[in-house]
């Protein structure tokens, strides 16, 4: 029976096993591939939120900073260079927030500057 099994007739079967074998290997390789992918898009997510964070969180404090500033020196002399960088940064607000924040910004903006003498 096991007559018409020979070298040359497995031979023939050499190549599509081998074929079929290299096409595993690709698939495994992919789909490794596609995991380190999904990990790095991932990492990147996550340091885009926490870059825009730590931005928004720059412009709530120069906020914070310009309102306790404006309250505290309020009839008194007033440093137009501090009011002038926390505007800048209350500018770039139209970056990282949405219209909401950013009207409410730009009132503080506008309330601030009235009511203070400059140097």
């Amino acid at each position: 029976m096991a007559e018409w099994i020979t070298i040359e007739s497995t031979k023939a079967f050499a190549g599509p096993i081998a074929t079929v074998i290299a096409s595993i290997v690709a698939a495994i390789f992919a789909d490794t591939q596609a995991c380190v992918a999904r990990a790095q898009k991932n990492v990147a997510y996550d340091k885009l939120k926490l870059d825009t964070f730590e931005k928004r969180y720059g412009i709530y404090r120069d906020a914070r900073e310009l309102i306790e500033h404006v309250t505290v020196g309020r009839g008194v002399t007033t440093d137009a260079n501090f009011i002038r960088q926390h505007y800048v940064s209350l500018d770039k607000a139209r970056f990282f927030f949405d219209r909401e924040i950013q009207s409410l910004l730009e009132k503080i903006r506008r309330e601030v500057v009235f009511p203070i003498r400059w140097k």
